[in-house]
């Protein structure tokens, strides 16, 4: 699906005449391209466990991310080049070649399941009940609810500004060139590799609260930064900053809610995290007109302290989130054997 999706945006932006209708599909294929990276995420993550053991989880997910964020430096450096060489047209299709080769390499793998050949109604209800069991596990779980709620705090009131409309904010604002931009971009890149190389020595679970509390504090922190200044320094330096405290925070959340759920309801659990997600892409249309109104200069720092503000208050009523490891320890709970939320 991926594939086909940046195909059609790649022939839209070359052949496209830019009226109204091109500019309505690009949207409606933007709302469609979130629909692979929400099944996509929450399975590798869940796989994760089950593939390297309790002990090595969280390694395994710092290295999961890892290599995600050496891939994203490499891409953000090269997107503006390319853009500005040969077009947004050439650019979508050469992410559209990099599907093709995902799919080439995901073909070997096979899969069965035991809901495999059910009937489409049964299969629904079968989601819709899975979906509420999800639910009610981290409503039921201090530690998995308070983590939950943290991460889509975070991501949408920070995620608005500085991943969506962030690239607006440096060449408008900042003033950079679509070259320059790449520069800039590439720093929130490194930063999540190091921090992504660095989580990979933290694999013991009562350190996993406190790391999730820190990168909170350095994205909320960075995010301030970043719209401190409109010159580079304060870009790159922020960008970089906000890089490495989301690398913390995704490791440090998937590991903990990884330790503290069974395997039969993980997949749902992990699900919920892109709550997140769906908040900070739903936000970025009324933040962009909200930034329309008053401008881009007033309304981001605003944003910034209230997001800093929201994440200390979080973590000052939340203290299980930084407390973790004086009750359950390190060994993960036991599968419960019965059907999943029960």
């Amino acid at each position: 699906m991926g594939f086909l999706i940046a195909l059609t945006v790649a022939l839209l932006m070359s052949v496209g005449s830019g009226d109204a209708l091109g500019f309505a599909l690009i949207f409606l294929l933007a709302f469609l391209s979130a629909a692979p990276i929400a099944i996509d995420m929450p399975t590798r993550q869940a796989m994760v466990p089950e593939i390297v053991g309790p002990r090595l989880t969280s390694r395994g997910i710092a290295l999961n991310s890892a290599g995600m964020q050496l891939a994203m430096p490499l891409a953000i450096f090269g997107v503006g080049l390319v853009i500005e060489a040969v077009g947004t047209g050439a650019a979508y299709a050469l992410s559209s070649a990099g599907h093709a080769a995902a799919l080439l390499l995901l073909l070997p793998m096979s899969y069965r399941t035991a809901a495999r050949g059910r009937p489409t109604g049964a299969a629904l209800r079968r989601t819709a009940a899975d979906i509420a069991a999800g639910f009610r596990f981290a409503r039921g779980h201090a530690i998995v609810l308070s983590v939950i709620v943290l991460v889509v705090v975070l991501l949408a009131i920070g995620f608005p500004p500085v991943a969506s409309l962030g690239p607006t904010w440096i060449t408008t604002v900042v003033g950079a060139t679509y070259a320059e931009f790449g520069f800039i971009a590439l720093t929130w890149g490194v930063g999540a590799l190091l921090a992504s190389l660095a989580m990979t020595r933290v694999v013991a679970v009562r350190l996993q609260g406190p790391m999730l509390s820190l990168g909170a504090l350095t994205f909320a922190g960075s995010f301030v930064l970043f719209v401190g200044g409109q010159s580079w320094p304060f870009a790159v330096a922020g960008n970089f900053g906000l890089g490495a405290g989301f690398a913390i925070m995704q490791i440090a959340a998937t590991s903990l809610i990884a330790h503290h759920t069974p395997n039969e309801v993980r997949g749902r659990v992990m699900s919920l995290l892109m709550i997140g997600i769906f908040a900070a892409q739903s936000l970025a249309l009324p933040v962009a007109a909200a930034g329309q109104l008053v401008s881009l200069e007033t309304l981001f720092p605003i944003l910034s302290y209230v997001c800093l503000g929201s994440v200390a208050a979080l973590l000052l009523a939340r203290r299980e989130l930084w407390r973790i490891g004086a009750g359950r320890g390190d060994e993960p709970p036991q599968s419960t054997g019965g059907r999943p939320g029960r």
